[in-house]
């Protein structure tokens, strides 16, 4: 009875972890488009705990349309492997140039 009390107990934690890791993901001014005059990152609400988070979210983002492109059942073309891949990791690029 100890060990469903306990394995519920990290369950419960783990989706806490997961929601809170949501929410801060969403207030990351990194991983937003940037409604600034000329489009410029808003540098005053940018912080160092930003970087880290908004890169491994950027880094994933990227690994999954590179997934999407390798495993495109289409016959490869220009426009659907080079042309994809070439357009694949704005959001890396965007954080990277920050």
């Amino acid at each position: 009875m100890y060990r469903i009390y306990l394995i519920l107990a990290a369950v419960l934690i783990f989706m806490s972890a997961c929601k809170q890791n949501d929410e801060e993901m969403s207030k990351n001014p990194l991983l937003g488009e940037f409604d600034t005059p000329f489009e410029v990152p808003p540098f005053e609400k940018i912080h160092n705990k930003h970087f880290l988070p908004a890169f491994e979210e950027a880094l994933k983002k990227q690994k999954e349309e590179i997934d999407v492109i390798v495993n495109n059942d289409e016959e490869p073309t220009f426009e659907n492997t080079i042309e994809a891949l070439d357009f694949s990791g704005s959001l890396l690029n965007q954080v990277n140039n920050v």
